[in-house]
């Protein structure tokens, strides 16, 4: 006979189950605290675009006159001629341009004016690095250079008055600070006088608060014709907003990133911002049209 032994039932092995990528896993947990996340991701974006508000919001300012950017050709002479060993300290000029509103700069009232103008920029002082000193240096006054200087114009109707802000980078910064200021405070004083005064910076930010300015009025006109369409589009006013809800927080975060960006790191060309709302509005939209 045949010795059989008796076995026991056999059994399979359990067969392993691999964990999901950690995005699914993500996506799962916010899918079932939606409320939550949704609160958490209002709060991060529009906290980011405030904390960037307090700190002076995106500087594009200084990006035309910047090391990195691209330079005209007498900018590259000066740099020609700094190479040389006989460059002049850093700085950047100041040109103010007063004309007479009626008659002449010889007139009493209109010449008081100037002397007036000169004096006050004159005195205009500024502390940097804990020192307090003068913002505009060399300061000429038109009436007393020498007719070969032409500071005045030949019909006696303006002036020029030309200075020199010294210093680079923060320093430059800071000393111009109170310039735009004192500008608006002497067109207040002599309303019988027009004023202009213009240098690199002062350009620079003029430009920078028109571009913004531009950009703030086309998003004004883009987001309700936008929400029009899509209220088109999908028939319900729910599935129309939250594209739209998706792209504004999108863009207040990216906003945010620029401005950090700007401040800490090198300043943004003007145009950064227009970028970011034709990418950033067109992608939102178009992926939620997508997943839609």
């Amino acid at each position: 006979m045949t010795d059989m032994t008796e076995t026991g039932p056999t059994t399979e092995p359990a067969p392993t189950r691999s964990r999901p990528p950690w995005t699914v896993r993500v996506a799962g947990w916010s899918a079932r605290h939606r409320w939550p996340v949704a609160a958490l991701w209002f709060a991060g974006t529009i906290g980011l675009f405030a904390l960037s508000l307090s700190i002076g919001g995106t500087d594009s300012a200084a990006a035309v006159s910047n090391d990195q950017s691209a330079r005209f050709e007498s900018a590259k002479a000066y740099q020609v001629f700094g190479a040389s060993g006989t460059s002049a300290p850093a700085s950047q000029q100041l040109l103010l341009v007063v004309s007479a509103a009626s008659g002449t700069v010889d007139d009493a009232a209109a010449k008081a004016g100037i002397s007036d103008i000169v004096a006050k920029v004159g005195a205009l002082t500024a502390t940097v690095d804990g020192t307090s000193g003068p913002v505009v240096e060399g300061l000429v006054d038109p009436y007393t250079a020498p007719p070969q200087a032409e500071l005045v114009s030949a019909d006696r109707t303006t002036v020029r008055i030309v200075g020199r802000v010294m210093g680079e980078g923060d320093a430059l910064a800071t000393r111009f600070e109170p310039i735009p200021g004192l500008i608006e405070q002497l067109r207040t004083d002599h309303p019988d006088l027009v004023i202009h005064a213009l240098s690199n910076r002062l350009a620079n930010q003029e430009i920078q608060h028109l571009v913004n300015g531009g950009l703030d009025a086309s998003l004004r006109l883009t987001i309700p014709l936008t929400f029009l369409i899509l209220l088109i589009a999908f028939g319900a006013a729910i599935a129309a907003v939250v594209p739209l809800v998706m792209a504004i927080t999108s863009l207040l975060a990216a906003f945010a990133v620029l401005t950090f960006y700007s401040r800490f790191i090198s300043p943004a060309s003007p145009y950064a911002s227009q970028l970011i709302v034709l990418i950033g509005l067109a992608v939102a939209v178009d992926y939620s049209l997508f997943m839609l």
